[in-house]
């Protein structure tokens, strides 16, 4: 099976046992390349795998890389999407913890009398 095809499925189960003509529906695109998707003689395009993740509620491009990896033609282009999301998680971790020790900080300098841009004395006086 195919990860276009485990995937379509996902969304079959999500959706409650959706039929095939939902399944087009939901995923805004033909009936007959929903067939094609559902049967494995296609795989989705980029806006059908933003859909699949809005859905299942994933990350677009983690799908987009599960199944341009499957599709590539070339050993390079499918070792390129299967690291590909790897190392965007990598990133998108640092910045995260990044972005929770800058809000961590906010209020305590100078024991909480910032006197900063974003200090409570400046933006409501």
């Amino acid at each position: 099976m195919s990860q276009t095809q485990q995937l379509i499925e996902q969304v079959r189960v999500k959706l409650d046992g959706a039929t095939d003509y939902k399944i087009a529906q939901v995923l805004d695109i033909p009936r007959q390349t929903a067939s094609e998707l559902i049967r494995g003689n296609r795989s989705a395009d980029p806006y059908t795998c933003a859909k699949i993740a809005e859905i299942l509620e994933r990350d677009p491009l983690e799908v987009i890389a599960q199944v341009e990896a499957e599709a590539a033609r070339t050993e390079k282009k499918r070792a390129f999407w299967q690291s590909f999301f790897s190392g965007l998680k990598r990133t998108a971790h640092v910045f995260a913890l990044c972005g929770m020790f800058a809000f961590s900080t906010l209020g305590h300098v100078d024991g909480g009398a910032a006197k900063g841009p974003f200090s409570r004395r400046r933006c409501f006086a």
